[in-house]
């Protein structure tokens, strides 16, 4: 059985698309609690999330395995236009979103711009803010690579995304990404993971971590049914996770700095929800 890709295809999934979909779904979900379990012990008692990154990719796999659904949905392939396309709105958003939030908190002194020091045997024109854009750049193109992110996004998006939306679940681009991120709260419980504010109560960390993940969430699922690939859902989960956290985290400072700033942050999650909503006023996102 081959999966219908649902780039162009939104009707309702015929009967037996639909039960071999909740079958999925089952599948899924067994195969992915024992993997997060095992991962979720790793990431405590080693440090390491590798092994829970990969575990929604591991429980697609089992589900796809045991239906004989093969992987022809998830479209590896680069030929078509709009997947560059996606790619590029990949690359760019969450590059935008850095951009805005953090200079934001940068010009209203909420936090302070200090990138890292030029290392020593670099030209001695690379002043920190050239060594802070070259970087950037550096970073950017290194996103394109299929590295960690792989692993969540064959799980998340694609296969339990589109099987949602063949089984009919209401909003599923919101279900989505509050199971995405319900998965991420055990280690932000633990302490593994602190996207917000680490001064903040953890009620409060947890709350404004599943709203960017459902802003930002729903933009990646957007991206997977609008251009019918795995890969721009890949590219900006990776984006948004280098520029953010090895880029303009290390270049903000301040005692405040974590309110604002951050996956969490206050403007980040403020431009990620206005950015997200703009962008389902055009062309580049479908949503369900």
């Amino acid at each position: 059985m081959t999966v219908t890709p649902l780039a162009t295809d939104l009707s309702p999934a015929a009967p037996e698309q639909v039960r071999r979909a909740r079958r999925g779904l089952v599948l899924y979900f067994s195969a992915l609690v024992p993997f997060s379990l095992v991962g979720y012990e790793v990431a405590l008692s080693r440090h390491s999330h590798l092994l829970l990154m990969f575990a929604p990719a591991l429980a697609s796999i089992v589900a796809r395995l045991a239906l004989r659904e093969g992987f022809g949905d998830v479209s590896f392939r680069l030929r078509e236009r709009r997947i560059w396309r996606g790619i590029l709105v990949a690359l760019l958003f969450p590059l935008l979103v850095a951009i805005i939030a953090y200079g934001l908190a940068w010009g209203l002194g909420l936090a302070q711009f200090q990138p890292p020091p030029t290392p020593a045997d670099w030209p001695h024109f690379a002043s920190p803010a050239v060594t802070f854009a070259f970087t950037l750049v550096a970073t950017l193109v290194f996103a394109l690579v299929p590295t960690l992110p792989l692993g969540e996004e064959l799980g998340w998006r694609g296969y339990m995304l589109t099987r949602l939306v063949d089984t009919g679940v209401p909003r599923p681009l919101l279900v989505s990404s509050l199971i995405w991120g319900a998965w991420h709260l055990p280690i932000i419980v633990a302490g593994t993971y602190r996207p917000g504010n680490p001064s903040a109560p953890l009620l409060v960390q947890c709350g404004l971590f599943l709203v960017v993940v459902v802003a930002f969430g729903s933009f990646l699922g957007g991206l997977r049914l609008a251009t019918g690939s795995i890969w721009p859902p890949v590219v900006a989960h990776g984006a948004w996770n280098l520029v953010i956290q090895a880029v303009f985290d290390p270049a903000t400072h301040g005692a405040t700095a974590r309110l604002w700033t951050g996956e969490a942050g206050l403007l980040v999650i403020g431009v990620t929800v206005v950015g997200t909503l703009l962008l389902w006023q055009t062309p580049l996102l479908r949503r369900p």
